[in-house]
This record gives structure tokens, C-alpha cells and sequence, in this order.
């Protein structure tokens, strides 16, 4: 059983910062993460004079998520949202490894479905909201 927690402070050009606290877990091959995510209270009569809008109480948001590997090619994962604005979430989600390196996804929250077919750094996302009209795309992710 391990625990790895990592902390940050992120510091932005306009003078905001959050500030961000992430726990993951490993307990019987079941992968958890508890994310923390709090921006500071501050007064915005000092950032925005001219809206005279008096404090501002600041945000907090926290998410966990648990994913479980079932055989060797498919993954599930499950996740809760909530925030101090009465921001909420429940999710799962569905990856499936196929030969070649590629894989599909398909995810649901309250928002709507979605299904992801990927290979590498390419992938075709199709998106099926509850609110509003399906949309599909294609995806180039690459870190730097």
C-alpha cells in the first residue's frame, strides 16, 4: 500500500493562485485519486473596482476517482464531483485495449455519452450531450 501526495501552488499572471493537493492510492490493484483543488479567498473590490461587488468566498473543489483493470485488456473507472458553488458530477467509464494499440472508451455522466476510438496520439471522439446536438471530432494529444 503506498500513498503519493503531491502539493502545488499555482500562481497566475493576475495576481490569482490556486492551490492544488492530490492523494493516489494503489489498494488491492484498485487505483484511487482524492483531488483538492482551492482558490483562495480574496477580496474582488480590490481586483475589479469598478463592479464594487464586495468578497469573494473563493472556490473548492474535490474529485475521486477509483479505477479497477478487469482481465488484461479492459479498465473501468468511476468518479464523483463536487464544488463549493453546488457544482456536482457522477461519472464511469468503460476502456477497452484492442490489438494494434488501439483502444475505445465509452463514458457517461450527467452531462450525456461519449465514445472515444483511439490509437496513439489520434483519436475520434463522438459526443452525445443531454442538452443540445451531438458533435464528433478528431483529437491530436501530445505532451511536451
Amino acid at each position: 500500500c503506498i500513498w503519493i501526495l503531491t502539493m502545488k501552488r499555482i500562481k497566475y499572471s493576475n495576481g490569482s493562485e490556486v492551490q492544488e493537493r492530490t492523494v493516489d492510492k494503489n489498494i488491492a490493484g484498485l487505483n484511487t485519486r482524492l483531488h483538492l483543488r482551492q482558490q483562495p479567498s480574496r477580496s474582488r473590490l480590490q481586483n475589479y473596482p469598478e463592479q464594487n461587488i464586495g468578497f469573494d468566498p473563493g472556490h473548492t473543489s474535490v474529485e475521486a476517482t477509483g479505477s479497477k483493470k478487469i482481465g488484461s485488456n479492459t479498465r473501468v473507472t468511476g468518479s464523483i464531483y463536487r464544488d463549493t458553488r453546488g457544482g456536482k458530477n457522477v461519472g464511469a467509464s468503460v476502456e477497452q485495449q484492442l490489438p494494434g494499440k488501439t483502444s475505445i472508451t465509452v463514458g457517461k455522466n450527467k452531462q450525456g455519452t461519449n465514445v472515444r476510438l483511439g490509437k496513439g496520439p489520434f483519436s475520434i471522439v463522438f459526443t452525445d450531450p443531454k442538452i443540445g446536438k451531438n458533435y464528433y471530432g478528431i483529437r491530436f494529444d501530445k505532451q511536451f
